[in-house]
């Protein structure tokens, strides 16, 4: 059945007549403007050799050249020096006092969390594991905050960790943890 809306619209060009269509009057819905304007600019990206070549602009096949020149010279880098040239995570040195729970939730408040842990004494490192208490049972399930769970109680004394022992085996729960697929990490931490 034609909806009388669809009835009024002209007909469609197929394939790569399309995107000349587009490229041609201007039209199209904001996302295809986003990539055409994305597609023209003088960054190259490599995900844009996998774009049919009418797509294609000329800094993108210059970019693709430029990528494998350098991929001939890093075979030729040592796997140390390889990984010198990686980037990595700069911690922003963010106080992590009283705001534990809310910065675990997040991806790179975790990592500020697990840099607290690793780098503080044993009376700070507890100060911050207690601060996950009652918020177990989500952190184990969390993507993120598992991470700082499993930092706890690798760092921590275990003696100091009972709390987390306690809310893990209310009724149901070491099931349901060891089946999560967050959760079972926990459960491996706890038991190693």
């Amino acid at each position: 059945k034609e909806h009388s809306s669809t009835a009024s619209l002209p007909p469609r060009p197929a394939g790569a007549s399309v995107v000349n269509h587009l490229m041609t009057t201007g039209s199209g819905a904001f996302p295809t403007k986003a990539l055409l304007k994305r597609l023209s600019s003088k960054e190259g990206t490599l995900w844009s050799e996998y774009l049919p070549e009418s797509l294609r602009t000329k800094n993108f096949r210059s970019s693709r050249s430029d990528s494998n020149n350098d991929r001939e010279n890093d075979k030729s880098r040592s796997p140390t020096e390889l990984r010198s040239l990686a980037p990595q995570y700069k911690p922003k040195g963010l106080s992590v006092r009283g705001k534990v729970w809310e910065l675990s939730q997040r991806a790179q408040g975790c990592r500020e969390v697990q840099l607290a842990l690793e780098n503080a004494d044993d009376g700070n490192r507890l100060e911050i594991a207690l601060e996950l208490k009652s918020h177990v049972w989500e952190a184990t399930r969390g993507p993120h905050a598992n991470h700082v769970l499993q930092k706890c109680i690798s760092v921590v004394a275990p003696e100091s960790l009972q709390f987390v022992v306690d809310e893990l085996s209310k009724g149901n729960l070491p099931v349901q943890a060891a089946r999560n697929k967050y959760g079972c990490r926990i459960m491996q931490r706890l038991m190693e």
